[in-house]
């Protein structure tokens, strides 16, 4: 903390001694506590008096010397778990008002009070406002005029002005009267008209020049300061409609709620079930329906239409039968995928969301019963979406619209950009609703009307929140590929890096989305990256302009994208720059609430926007505060994770994991610099599955359920099996042992110490129940005694996974079987602490694999343990996913029971046949690790994996990613030839390459000549009420017949009876 005054620092030494363990966030831009969390009263039958009573002792730290005699009462709200939320507006007292002060717009503070006690309050007011004259030297007529000159050029002014007229808007392009406020813009406090009005767009929009938008304009000098728009991309009966997904059908056939119209047998997608109204219109693509100030002024005349079918209840009309705008498709997706929105949100919200407003607004400007309101088949479409927000009257009207796609967008090879309707992905469908929601979240207390606004910062949130939203509701990590032909990914929230999403290709469009005015530009997964481009000038309405504004909100949202995804499907986040490389975060994973299975990542991120975040300030014009919005919203996570699930517990502890892998933990605000030492490990594959394509090096290689941190080395190539102790001729055990290599480590910004690590071992089983400690053939309990391991660091590295040091290695020995057992292949599992662990949530990791040779013309059959850990009965489910070629036969041989009763086992196998052909060593799938050479912008010695391979004639083609030695790493699609019976590759390769150098990578291109190594393996997930516990792997081995691969090692799991001597270790 740097801004704070004398008095501010005796009260902050009182708060501390007052409250015990006080968490204390500084703003050291607006000069107050940005947030403060403890214990910060006793209870009071009266929340508002507990407020009051705190701001007598503290009020200083939060805002002016007498904060409390500034703040307007604005709301209070109750929410699910019983706390009341105080909401208040900070105002200065000005000569001639009458007393009135003026609002400090974006001045805001919040009380957050449960059980009548004062838990946590947050401020984003000023400390030192001041202006020095307070009287306006223009008028609101001087103010219209301003606008109006300045909106006067767009396109579609004039008419619109006259439309606007015709209904009564006779100060157009002010849509209300204009309100004096204290406006903080650029480092000093302005005295400013804010209103509502139109001008010149700021956000790329079909057929658009003007937006609605908040706007603030100097009371001197008449200068416009900001305009904030709100339109951002992207009796009931049961129906029926064809959905727009399989693409080319067969079409998924969706319930629909509609109502009938009058007697006769015309139904429309009114959806009257819920309380409120679901509506999706059909424009039509009538040209009278263009703008989405038309669309607005249709839906509240009631002109603009209501999807129909004019024979009954079934939307049937597919684009196989009628013209694609005549498809009733994207109608049908978008009712059905709003009307389950609306579900998810109140189950959500814990106490239930009535829609997009919740009832949270007066009308006017909201009505009352506000519906959900979506358009589709707009005239003049491509591939887009958006959410916005019109004025008509005194109300205002918001809806999403979704656009029809262009199939045949083609920027090298037919269709090679092609998109279908935008309704028929389910994470666009989200990422629009969210629009509304966040929106809907923030209310500007001086004006009464919802919104934060769309631009700079705010913006950037606003496209993190619905891309992270987007995937909460739909699963969906990387939108597109469901609704284009060519398979093309919009953005890639799992690797928002990805050279390959049209987010990152270069323009212009169709080719991709990377506008020319900002060649360097790529989405951004970490904050450290967020002014790698840096904003156009405030005043600057140009096309290109909007379009870089634009690029620049989604890439700074992939930030809070990626940590979403983090959070809720597990991944690892990679960073070349950083210490270590990659972090690993663990999901969060999903729990019923409601009725709803939600991941609780949502239900965090969703308190934190409603009752946190919420009461943030407005954008300053000042980078260094304005983007702060970021890190207050991880503050805000943390606090939410604290209330839902108790502070130290696996979901709290892993929100900060997530934030501070992206840079957003800890913040500027917490007053702390470091994160900690967190000792963990990179568990098994399918804790980080949808990254592992993306990180090159060994990364892609691991299987679902096997871990490159703990394994097996007996010698060679780290792919054995465990060995079992025989029996020698005298019937005593060898003594052979295993030796168990494991790689453990902190990722934490900090030191850790003292750090140990014990073993366990089961029978290999997808969810084991039994465990048994490590042992010697002595009888010895195993542990590894690392002591201190450096910031960002690991006990050894990835490059010796074939030969790792033996200071690394324990043994392990496994005694003989009883006779007749046939389940001979073990997991293994390894659990790390530290005396400064902050997270002792992600301190296991496990290994359940076994490995046999593919022989031609053979039967493999891997015997395993499927278990019930809980207390419940389940029944025995499990998910395969095989990577052999489709003439191998893989099928599970279930137990004779269909149940598990608690702490149950029971015997599965697993069997694999191989015909007498098994066909040529690259025989599809071909997805697999990659070792050679690289030439060109790039070179040197790489290893990585080729995935989602394919063969096209005889070019072989997919997307690399490999690290090169010395270098960094490189990610990209590959195009090139390859012997299918030796799998070498030869070929070219254009993508990014991230190197030590801070910043997102540049792009380019290389030449590789190496070989292919396919996978073959089949995974094994056993699924518990729909989630997955556990698994196997089995790993069927084909030695390479040319190439840089070592020696396989025998996949026998018996110990040679003719050898008493230990294992050397694979290092030693």
């Amino acid at each position: 903390m740097r801004n704070v005054t004398g008095d501010q620092d005796e009260r902050l030494v009182r708060l501390r001694d007052a409250v015990p363990g006080v968490a204390v966030r500084w703003d050291d831009g607006r000069g107050v506590a940005s947030s403060v969390r403890g214990a910060l009263g006793p209870a009071r039958d009266d929340p508002a008096t507990a407020v009051m009573t705190f701001l007598r002792d503290f009020g200083p730290l939060f805002g002016p010397p007498d904060v409390a005699g500034a703040l307007r009462p604005v709301r209070s709200r109750r929410d699910d778990l019983g706390f009341v939320h105080l909401e208040y507006q900070q105002t200065l007292a000005v000569p001639g008002r009458d007393g009135e002060g003026l609002d400090v717009h974006g001045g805001r503070f919040a009380a957050h009070v449960r059980d009548g006690a004062l838990r946590s309050v947050q401020s984003s007011c000023w400390r030192d406002v001041e202006i020095v004259d307070a009287s306006p030297r223009l008028d609101a007529d001087a103010v219209r005029e301003t606008l109006r000159r300045a909106a006067e050029p767009a396109r579609g002014f004039a008419a619109l002005e006259r439309t606007m007229r015709e209904r009564g808007a006779t100060a157009f392009p002010l849509m209300d009267e204009p309100r004096l406020v204290v406006y903080p813009w650029q480092g000093a406090f302005r005295l400013a008209w804010v209103a509502h009005a139109y001008v010149r767009a700021g956000v790329p929009a079909p057929a658009e020049g003007l937006d609605a938008a908040r706007t603030f304009v100097d009371a001197h000098s008449g200068e416009v300061l900001a305009s904030l728009t709100f339109t951002a991309h992207q009796a009931p009966v049961q129906g029926s409609g064809r959905a727009v997904t399989p693409l080319g059908g067969p079409y998924t056939v969706r319930p629909l709620n509609v109502v009938r119209v009058g007697a006769g047998p015309a139904h429309r997608l009114e959806d009257r079930t819920r309380a409120r109204p679901i509506l999706t219109y059909d424009a039509g693509a009538d040209p009278q329906w263009t703008t989405t100030a038309q669309m607005a002024t249709g839906i509240a005349a009631g002109t603009l239409p209501v999807s129909q079918s004019a024979a009954g209840s079934d939307w049937a009309d597919t684009v196989a039968t009628v013209s694609r705008t005549a498809s009733q498709q994207p109608e049908v997706d978008a009712h059905f995928v709003c009307g389950e929105a609306y579900d998810w949100y109140s189950a959500l919200a814990g106490g239930g969301r009535d829609g997009w407003d919740d009832g949270n607004y007066a009308d006017p400007p909201v009505e009352t019963n506000l519906p959900v309101r979506v358009v589709t088949h707009p005239p003049g479409g491509g591939a887009d979406a958006l959410f916005t927000m019109k004025p008509v009257g005194d109300r205002w009207i918001p809806f999403i619209v979704l656009y029809d796609g262009d199939p045949g967008a083609t920027c090298v090879a037919a269709g090679d950009r092609g998109v279908d309707f935008m309704a028929g992905s389910r994470q666009v469908v989200g990422h629009e609703y969210q629009h509304v929601i966040t929106t809907f979240s923030f209310e500007d207390p001086t004006t009464g009307k919802p919104g934060i606004g769309y631009a700079g910062w705010a913006a950037a949130l606003h496209e993190g929140l619905s891309d992270a939203f987007g995937g909460f509701f739909s699963g969906t990590w990387s939108p597109g590929p469901e609704i284009s032909a060519a398979g093309l990914v919009l953005r890639n929230l799992a690797f928002p890096r990805d050279p390959d999403s049209w987010m990152n290709l270069p323009g212009p469009p169709p080719c991709g989305l990377r506008p020319a005015s900002a060649p360097g530009q790529a989405m951004k997964d970490h904050f450290a990256d967020r002014d790698a481009t840096a904003e156009p000038a405030a005043g600057d309405t140009s096309a290109a302009a909007a379009a870089l504004r634009t690029s620049i909100a989604y890439s700074r949202g992939a930030i809070l994208g990626h940590c979403a995804f983090l959070l809720a499907a597990g991944g690892a986040h990679q960073r070349a720059s950083r210490s270590p490389v990659l972090v690993p975060v663990a999901s969060l994973g999903r729990e019923t609430v409601g009725g709803k299975l939600v991941p609780r990542a949502a239900r965090i991120w969703y308190r934190a926007l409603a009752w946190y975040l919420s009461t943030h300030g407005t954008l300053t014009g000042l980078p260094a505060i304005d983007e702060q919005l970021f890190t207050a919203f991880g503050d805000a996570c943390l606090d939410a994770a604290d209330e839902l699930y108790g502070p130290g517990s696996p979901e709290r502890c892993g929100t900060a994991l997530a934030l501070y892998a992206v840079g957003l933990h800890p913040s500027p605000a917490s007053g702390s610099a470091f994160y900690g030492a967190d000792v963990t490990f990179l568990r098994w594959g399918a804790d980080w599955r949808a990254s592992r394509p993306y990180l090159g090096g060994i990364h892609a290689t691991s299987p679902d359920w096997s871990s490159l941190d703990l394994f097996v080395n007996n010698g060679g190539a780290s792919e054995w099996n465990a060995i079992v102790d025989v029996a020698d001729a005298s019937g005593q055990p060898s003594g052979f042992e295993n030796a168990v290599y494991c790689r453990v480590r902190n990722v934490g910004d900090r030191p850790a110490t003292n750090v140990r690590v014990t073993f366990e071992y089961a029978k290999v089983g997808s969810n084991p129940v039994a465990w048994t400690p490590v042992t010697d053939s002595a009888g010895n309990q195993q542990s590894l005694a690392i002591g201190t391991l450096g910031a960002g660091q690991s006990t050894f590295d990835e490059s010796l996974q074939d030969s790792p040091p033996a200071a690394a290695a324990v043994r392990w020995w496994i005694p003989p079987l009883a006779a007749g057992e046939v389940v001979d292949h073990f997991c293994l599992r390894a659990t790390v602490a530290a005396d400064d662990d902050v997270n002792p949530h992600n301190n296991v990791v496990q290994s359940n694999i076994a490995y046999v040779v593919a022989a031609p013309r053979s039967q493999i059959r891997l015997h395993f343990l499927a278990a019930n850990a809980g207390e419940e009965e389940i029944p025995i489910a499990f998910d395969v996913t095989a990577a052999v070629p489709k003439a191998w036969g893989v099928a599970i041989e279930p137990p004779g029971a269909k149940i598990l009763r608690a702490r149950e086992e029971a015997r599965v196998a697993l069997v694999v046949r191989i015909p007498a052909e098994p066909g040529p060593y690259l025989d599809a799938p071909i997805d697999g690790e990659v070792r050679g050479e690289l030439s060109g912008q790039v070179s040197g010695r790489c290893r990585g994996a080729l995935t989602g391979a394919a063969w096209r004639d005889a070019t072989l083609s997919g997307r690399l990613a490999v690290a090169v030695d010395g270098v960094g790493a490189l990610l990209g699609r590959f195009e090139g030839r390859a012997d299918r019976e030796t799998g070498a590759v030869e070929g070219r390769i254009l993508g990014t390459l991230q190197t030590a150098e801070p910043g997102p990578g540049v792009r380019v291109s290389a030449r590789l000549g190496g070989w292919l190594r396919p996978w073959r393996r089949v995974d094994v997930g056993q699924v518990v009420g729909g989630e997955t516990v556990g698994g196997v792997t089995l790993q069927l081995q084909r030695q390479a017949p040319a190439g840089p691969w070592r020696k396989l090692p025998p996949s026998s799991t018996r110990a040679p009876r003719r050898r008493r001597s230990k294992p050397r270790p694979a290092g030693g």
